[in-house]
């Protein structure tokens, strides 16, 4: 049967749970770059409807851009 729920579990940590929560934040904070996400994942999602990995490996480079803005942003805090 096809997948319906995707999971995420780390430690709260760990470098990957700061990860999430710089990002989820940013997104917070950035309406347009969240609007550009939304709309990346859309087309991702049509790309690679059956491809997980693919999907995956197309929001990497922008979800890392996004960590590297919300840390030069903090930075300057």
């Amino acid at each position: 049967s096809p997948r319906t729920h995707h999971l995420h579990m780390f430690e709260r940590t760990s470098l990957d749970w700061q990860h999430h929560i710089q990002f989820r934040d940013y997104l917070r904070d950035h309406r347009a770059v969240r609007d550009q996400y939304a709309e990346l994942k859309k087309k991702l999602a049509q790309k690679f409807p059956n491809d997980r990995e693919q999907y995956l490996k197309g929001k990497a480079d922008f979800i890392q851009s996004c960590i590297r803005q919300a840390n030069v942003h903090k930075s300057r805090l």
